[in-house]
């Protein structure tokens, strides 16, 4: 397990299979390194749980929850519960995440 991190990027997935590697891809490039990005799979049936495992494989800072399909708030709130940081943030930007989160 990585040491603590600075903050917790709490991430809502469902049915995100076509965005997620790009999104993935861009945090990968922050400039600050003590993160954890918590993907919190709401009952996707794309692929998308298989595409957030793939990166969580590659890098422990990434880690991957699944639940039955519940909305965005029941999903953001198991993401929270997970979060190993004090500082917890949501992200929900198709676009990617700016060069610093923190």
């Amino acid at each position: 397990m990585p040491p603590q991190p600075l903050i917790s990027v709490l991430l809502p997935a469902f049915n995100a299979a076509d965005t997620l590697d790009a999104c993935l891809r861009s945090v990968l490039r922050q400039t600050e390194g003590r993160w954890e990005w918590v993907i919190v799979d709401d009952g996707s049936t794309d692929g998308t749980v298989e595409r957030a495992r793939r990166f969580a494989d590659r890098d422990p800072r990434f880690r991957v929850l699944s639940r039955r399909h519940a909305g965005l708030v029941p999903t953001l709130n198991t993401g929270l519960d997970a979060g190993r940081s004090g500082l917890s943030r949501t992200y929900r930007s198709p676009s990617g995440p700016h060069r610093r989160i923190a």
